[in-house]
């Protein structure tokens, strides 16, 4: 793993936290198989090892590489399969939803004098 992995852009929904913290939502900006990038009102310290739970993709581990405003570098503890990441597809973790019958466009009456 190197700082040059190749990365991905994405916009993925995903929660960081120290461990036993709150849990702070964050936009994944950028993805590689070594770490990511997102913009997320995280207040913690570079060096924070935290939990990322990537929404419908599940859980990782990481260290906070660095801070700039509202970004921040994670550099997980393990390389993921990117490939296999970006291949799952998010909407099979939601619930199904019922179709609605299609509506009918509702006309004024013409009446003629």
């Amino acid at each position: 793993m190197s700082l040059r992995d190749p990365r991905q852009t994405v916009l993925l929904h995903a929660s960081f936290a120290v461990p036993g913290g709150p849990a702070v939502d964050a936009r994944v900006r950028n993805i590689s198989s070594g770490g990511l990038m997102a913009e997320c009102r995280y207040r913690g310290n570079e060096g924070d090892h935290i939990e990322i739970a990537l929404r419908g993709h599940g859980d990782l581990a990481g260290t906070v590489a660095w801070l700039r405003c509202d970004r921040l570098g994670v550099m997980f503890d393990e390389p993921i399969d990117l490939a296999a990441l970006l291949r799952r597809p998010v909407a099979s973790q939601i619930e199904p939803t019922v179709p609605r019958p299609p509506t009918r466009a509702w006309r004024p009456a013409l009446h003629c004098a």
